[in-house]
């Protein structure tokens, strides 16, 4: 497994990443990348935690800014909800659940049910599939899975929280009006 001690990348076996981490108004938001494409991110500064979901990691180096990444994160959290549209990503997951992440990633701001995402999908699945789908995406955000609600109205889990979730829904409703 790759670690990153003080900034410093440790080699171990397959291909190495980058990692960058920046303040938002629910803690720390970090993202992991191969190349310039993103293939892991979540609302947390254990990076170690986001590379359990990358598999054959060589290891991780802490960098400053990734390129094509870090500028629409920022200007997302300044108010541009599209501009996490244009970063490139490659999640780890079967073909159906990387379907499921381009249907949530077609999704614009505002939530909807996880029974809508269902009826969405290719082919259709059941809402119990969708929330899964929410469940197991690794790369928070930019798969907007915090977009999905219950069918009562109500939020219902987010791995990150339900509080990082609800501030994303009311940053996007601010933004939409």
């Amino acid at each position: 497994m790759a670690r990153v001690r003080n900034d410093v990348s440790v080699v171990e076996s397959g291909v190495k990443l980058k990692t960058w981490a920046t303040p938002s108004p629910t803690g720390p938001f970090s993202v992991v990348a191969r190349d310039g494409v993103v293939v892991a991110a979540g609302f947390t500064d254990d990076v170690d935690a986001l590379l359990e979901r990358v598999p054959d990691v060589d290891g991780a180096e802490s960098v400053s800014e990734i390129a094509g990444v870090t500028e629409h994160i920022a200007a997302y959290l300044d108010g541009d909800l599209s501009a996490v549209d244009e970063i490139v990503i490659d999640p780890v997951g079967s073909p159906r659940k990387k379907a499921a992440w381009d249907v949530m990633r077609a999704v614009p701001p505002g939530p909807i049910s996880y029974r809508e995402l269902a009826e969405r999908m290719e082919p259709p699945a059941s809402a119990r599939s969708a929330a899964r789908a929410c469940a197991t995406n690794p790369i928070a955000l930019i798969v907007p899975c915090h977009r999905f609600i219950g069918s009562d109205g109500k939020l219902h889990g987010f791995y990150w929280g339900l509080d990082v979730k609800e501030w994303l829904l009311g940053h996007e409703q601010r933004f939409t009006r």
